[in-house]
């Protein structure tokens, strides 16, 4: 009760618009009636099908592995029927069942009896294991008995798009180098309707380490895998998280396929309802996120974050370099001195916000991880967020948004990378600052959008962290989002992107 009335304080805060809005967005499910409709309109017909199967016609073969453990048989039904209507053909199936029924039991050879019907043996092949390895052990077994050049992973009670295995083979033929590929996902509920859908950004290890949003649909080529090793049963539960992490770590490239590829089963004790129901879950996957940030050489410490499933990731520094706080107003270039930059780490803050301690030292401990070149922190203007990290194309994202609100997939709750901070919050080393020639003054008010951009440029990561600033005097505040891209160009053409 006390979460309901959070969130109606939150709605309520939003203005009477937005909470009639979401009032009837609850009561009525608009939201799915709309997903379930694009979904409808987006699936590939026959003919895009068709050609999808000609296309890829001398593909490498895809193993599709699949760990079975006392499966609703409706459920696994669908499933093979989902691989067997693959556009992409050259595929086999590998589910190995570690139910252990007593050779008595009326159930001990339904499974086997619904592989057997699929009617194409030479593909779908199902293996009985003597007893239950668990996830882990039943999932290995199948990618043993499998030999494809790629092998995804899909769950005993989900479903794929027709057009799944196609997908990954596109993704992986036009990126030599890639050695993971995943894709969007959503659930599938009672009647097989689709609903909460995950639109997900390319690769952002950044986000990874807060919550497994790479999850469904995950294909492997097979020599990283055997490379990296199999699923490891100290992380069932997680165990796919602790793949994805090693994965990312070792794949020379991830691509990501902005569709919605795999459907999501949701049912009672599955993740796909909630991490709660499954605690051990929620502690192996930060077991298996510690094991990643001791495989990096980080000093940190791995917590439970503020949603469900996910994480929060605490470095742990020797000595506290010495910072210089800028004060920032709207329409103003801040001049800092040469001098005043050496050794130093420069804390733009906009005027009159506090300057909290414990925001402080969560920046710098961000900070200083190689590879950083600023970090930054939510926006708000009383009960609203005004810039929760500016992206090329959109602008500053989650504005609007209030206060306290998770925002897209809890991503507000979640550090991430962006494109550019707000110099309302955001912290740079001085050695960074000096690297990138300062402020430009051409920018005017952009200044820092820009000096963000340049950032980037250099192979330096932009950081949001799930911490907020109240910066009322930056609310007005305009984006122009194609100056950036024409600024990209301009400094690829002047020898300045390496």
């Amino acid at each position: 009760m006390s979460e309901f009335l959070k969130k109606t304080r939150r709605y309520i805060r939003s203005g009477p618009a937005g909470f009639i809005k979401k009032s009837l967005q609850k009561v009525f499910k608009t939201d799915e009636a709309k997903y379930a409709r694009s979904v409808k309109k987006k699936s590939p017909d026959r003919e895009d099908l068709l050609r999808q199967t000609k296309d890829s016609e001398y593909g490498p073969l895809i193993s599709v592995v699949v760990p079975a453990y006392r499966t609703n048989p409706s459920f696994f039904g669908e499933l093979i029927g989902s691989v067997m209507a693959q556009s992409y053909e050259n595929w086999e199936l590998v589910i190995a069942d570690g139910s252990a029924y007593a050779e008595d039991d009326e159930k001990y050879f339904e499974l086997e009896k619904i592989a057997m019907e699929a009617g194409d043996p030479g593909r779908v092949r199902y293996i009985r294991l003597a007893e239950n390895l668990g996830i882990s052990g039943n999932t290995n077994e199948a990618i043993k008995k499998s030999s494809g050049d790629w092998v995804v992973f899909v769950d005993h009670d989900d479903t794929l798009t027709p057009d799944a295995l196609y997908e990954v083979w596109y993704a992986a033929s036009g990126n030599l180098n890639a050695g993971v590929v995943y894709s969007d996902e959503d659930k599938i509920g009672k009647g097989g309707r689709y609903f909460d859908p995950h639109f997900k950004p390319e690769l952002d290890m950044e986000l990874l380490t807060n919550v497994n949003y790479i999850s469904h649909l995950f294909a492997i080529r097979r020599d990283l895998l055997e490379e990296i090793g199999y699923l490891n049963s100290e992380f069932d539960g997680a165990q796919d998280y602790d793949l994805v992490l090693r994965a990312c770590e070792k794949a020379g490239a991830v691509a990501h396929v902005p569709k919605v590829l795999y459907h999501w089963r949701v049912c009672e004790g599955s993740t796909s309802v909630g991490l709660s129901e499954k605690n051990y879950a929620h502690d192996a996957g930060r077991r298996a996120l510690l094991a990643h940030t001791q495989r990096m050489g980080r000093r940190a410490g791995v917590g439970a974050g503020k949603l469900a499933g996910s994480y929060i990731v605490r470095e742990r520094i020797g000595d506290w370099p010495e910072v210089l706080v800028v004060r920032t107003r709207p329409n103003t270039i801040p001049v800092i001195k040469r001098e005043a930059c050496k050794d130093r780490v420069i804390w733009f803050l906009a005027d009159g916000a506090k300057e909290d301690e414990r925001l402080k030292k969560a920046m710098l401990s961000r900070l200083l991880l190689p590879g950083t070149g600023v970090v930054g922190a939510v926006i708000r203007s009383g009960a609203s967020v005004i810039d929760g990290g500016y992206a090329i194309g959109c602008g500053a994202t989650f504005a609007g948004v209030p206060a306290g609100e998770p925002g897209y997939m809890g991503r507000l709750f979640m550090s991430r990378n962006v494109t550019a901070a707000s110099c309302a919050c955001m912290m740079m080393t001085g050695e960074t600052y000096l690297l990138l020639g300062g402020a430009d003054v051409s920018a005017g008010s952009d200044w820092d959008r820009e000096l963000c951009i340049r950032a980037g440029m250099e192979e330096k990561s932009v950081i949001m962290l799930p911490l907020t600033v109240d910066a009322p005097a930056f609310e007005g505040r305009k984006d122009h989002p194609d100056r950036y891209t024409g600024l990209r160009e301009k400094w690829t053409r002047d020898g300045r992107v390496h």
